[in-house]
């Protein structure tokens, strides 16, 4: 078992599994807290093939879901598809199921590669909650067989710039924002799923340059208008969607605000998936001398609520 002061680690050698698991901490009541962003080499040499988080109390017994406002796995060595920060790989919310892969896929791995795991929690109750644990499986396939998984990237976009801060001012009424870029590589889209927060409509993906919307999402609202799921796009039946790195694409998050005021970061849009390149060797190299990579460091391991107020991505 490897650990540092708030992350301990476990293979699960019966069910293929990376265990990760932060340290207790309290939940005060009424209020959002983040632990410590900690990152871990991991150990396995394969592919990662999903995830999925739990929350427990200080006796083990499981907490609900909607105490988990984020959870995000991220590879700080390797960069995302459509800008130069940090890969995201994966990420959970309080509507987010557990994530596995078809067992022809998964997220290639090999021993010394860095997993970086952020949390922010949310305790709505009056009283705190004490020794909380947020634990992460990551079942995985070894490497060595004459069989192995083909290797998927995730793939994220943000109605935000790619670094700094993930929510935004919610003006009243109707409201759009968007962000556009263009991937790094060639490849095909093999599932979409997307995260917003209360009062949004639609999260939008389109091919600008081909004038074409590739998928328009509607948020499943519970009485009170927050979202508790949203629909989940698969294209494996098809081989994948192609994606040109001639095309510009843009994502947008859309809302109706009917208070009357503007809610501070009240909003955000996320959207999440995975590719298939067609030359992964083509994925360009991590360049830690990027403005923008050094702002997502910065912001990812030196953070204040305002900055990680609602981050969602990855394979989700």
């Amino acid at each position: 078992m490897a650990q540092d002061a708030t992350l301990h680690m476990t293979v699960d050698t019966t069910a293929h599994a990376l265990v990760f698991e932060l340290a207790p901490v309290t939940i005060p009541g009424g209020q959002m807290m983040e632990t410590p962003a900690r990152s871990m080499a991991l150990p396995v040499d394969g592919w990662l093939q999903g995830y999925a988080v739990d929350l427990v109390d200080a006796n083990g017994h499981p907490l609900s879901h909607n105490l988990i406002h984020h959870v995000n796995l991220i590879a700080p060595e390797r960069r995302e598809l459509f800008s130069p920060i940090m890969l995201r790989i994966g990420a959970v919310g309080a509507e987010t199921p557990a994530v596995e892969l078809p067992r022809l896929f998964g997220f290639r791995v090999r021993p010394g590669d860095t997993l970086l795991v952020t949390a922010m929690l949310q305790n709505p109750t009056a009283h705190d909650i004490i020794g909380a644990r947020v634990i992460v499986r990551m079942p995985f396939a070894s490497a060595g067989g004459w069989w192995h998984p083909i290797s998927i990237y995730p793939m994220y976009m943000d109605v935000m710039p790619p670094a700094g801060p993930k929510s935004y001012d919610m003006p009243a009424g109707h409201s759009e924002q968007s962000w556009t870029a263009r991937p790094a590589v060639a490849g095909r889209i093999l599932g979409i799923g997307a995260h917003v927060h209360k009062y949004a409509t639609a999260l939008r993906f389109e091919d600008v340059t081909a004038h074409r919307v590739i998928w328009n999402a509607r948020p499943i609202m519970d009485r009170s208008g927050e979202p508790i799921d949203m629909p989940l796009r698969t294209y494996w039946w098809r081989l994948g969607l192609p994606l040109d790195p001639t095309h510009e694409y843009r994502v947008t998050a859309v809302y109706e605000n009917p208070t009357g005021h503007v809610i501070p970061m009240g909003a955000m849009g996320a959207l999440g998936g995975v590719i298939v390149p067609d030359n992964p060797g083509d994925w360009p190299r991590v360049d830690r001398g990027s403005s923008d990579y050094v702002l997502d460091l910065h912001s990812t391991t030196t953070r204040d609520s305002s900055m990680a107020m609602g981050e969602m991505a990855g394979m989700h």
